[in-house]
Order: C-alpha cells, then structure tokens, then sequence
C-alpha cells in the first residue's frame, strides 16, 4: 500500500505494521490484536514499533483511525450508479429502496455494517480518534450526497432536502439497523418501516 494511502501514518515501518495488524485482525475488535504475532508476522521489532507510536494504547488508535477511512473508501460508487442516471422520481425512490434492502440483507454489507459500528463506538472514547474519523466521514458524506444534489438539479426528489444532513441521518439509520439485528431478525420487518422514512423526505411536494 503506498504511503499516500494512509495520510494518518508516517514512516515505512509504522504503515507496515498498521496493514499487517488491520489483515490479521480481519474485523476482530483491535483490543483483541496479539502483539506478539504482529511482531513475528510483521518482522519488526518492539522497539521499533513502538517508537514509532509510542505504546500499545496509540498503535491500537492508529489501526482503529486506518480501518475507518478504509471502510468509509470501500462504499462502491457503483452502488451509487443507478441514482445518477435516474430519470423520474419513481427510478430516483426505487434506487433508494435498493439501497436499504442491500443494506439489510446482503451478508457483505451486514459484515461492513458491523465493522463501522466497532470503529464508531472506539471513536466515542478516544478524542483523537474522533477528530480523525469525523474528517473522513464528514468527506464520506459529501461524496454520497452528490447523488442527491444531481437529483434535484433534475426536478426528481424535493429541491429543499438537506442532501448532507439527509446523508449523515441515512447512515445513522443503517447502522442503527446493527444494534438491533438480534431483537429483530426479520429485515423484512425493519424494511417496511425504513423504507417509507427514507423516502419521505425525498418525494416532489405535492402540486
């Protein structure tokens, strides 16, 4: 990975640590990390590490900081394709729903899910790790919120929705949806209820 991949790190040693830890720890809380298999599967010593990060409790930081971005660049912006080249509000509400219903159901995305929802609540205790993550999600949100701003310069959702406020509340939303997966299984049943409240807002006043 090349070093302007990761504007968070500095030094060789220190970004090759991070993908070491991020690939073995493969979506396993960071606290979890045995540093004694990082330090043999890495080949670096603790020295080293160490005196890049300074102790366990800023690497740990630094692998949470790096695997937000990551999953944050990992929104496909295929996914986001069928909005683009909507061309009446229905394609433009039906693109919506999909969304929702590849959210819930497909097992990759769930995984995705889960993952944000581990680096959101490690975010909430770790100030610096906050300040970090807001940046890539608030950049996160300005990128799916085209969509919706090409939607309105075309007349196909209500020219007054807040796109970027829509964004940050869609995202709250979902990932709500994994705090609530054991009490509730059923997507189906969660569907038909989050489906009509992410459309609300989008749909053309009434003439």
């Amino acid at each position: 990975m090349a070093a302007e991949d990761h504007p968070f790190l500095s030094g060789p040693t220190s970004k090759h640590a991070v993908d070491v830890a991020i690939e073995m720890l493969s979506g396993a809380d960071a606290g979890t990390l045995n540093m004694d298999g990082l330090l043999s599967e890495a080949a670096v010593s603790s020295g080293s590490l160490y005196y890049q990060f300074g102790n366990r409790k800023k690497f740990l930081a630094a692998i949470n900081k790096e695997r937000y971005r990551r999953l944050a660049l990992t929104e496909d912006q295929s996914h986001l394709q069928a909005g683009f080249d909507a061309q009446t509000p229905e394609e433009f509400l039906d693109f919506i729903s999909e969304q929702l219903r590849r959210i819930a159901t497909d097992p990759l995305t769930v995984k995705l899910r889960q993952s944000r929802l581990q680096l959101m609540a490690a975010a909430s205790a770790d100030g610096d790790i906050a300040e970090r993550t807001s940046l890539i999600q608030t950049n996160f949100f300005e990128t799916i919120s085209q969509v919706f701003e090409v939607g309105k310069q075309r007349g196909l959702i209500n020219p007054e929705l807040d796109s970027f406020a829509y964004c940050a509340w869609f995202h709250g939303m979902t990932l709500g949806r994994t705090t609530t997966e054991l009490s509730l299984a059923d997507a189906q049943r969660w569907l038909d209820v989050a489906i009509p409240a992410a459309l609300a807002p989008l749909r053309l006043p009434s003439a």
